[in-house]
């Protein structure tokens, strides 16, 4: 009984990997067809909007 109870604990371990591999992989995949930005471009992105707003700031004064 207890080589049974063994058989079918290394089973589902087993098994258990599989599935985690798999899914890993198929997040794996989804992820690298999605494209990020880099950290330096969002810096640049967020510069460029600090200066518009600075500069929206600046004409909304001159009215």
């Amino acid at each position: 009984m207890a080589e049974g109870k063994r058989a079918l604990t290394d089973l589902v371990e087993k098994t258990w990997g599989q599935l985690e591999k798999s899914v890993e992989d198929a997040v794996q995949r989804s992820l690298s067809k999605v494209k990020f930005p880099r950290r330096e471009q969002l810096q640049e992105f967020s510069e460029r909007l600090d200066r518009v707003e600075r500069r929206l700031s600046e004409l909304e004064g001159k009215r």
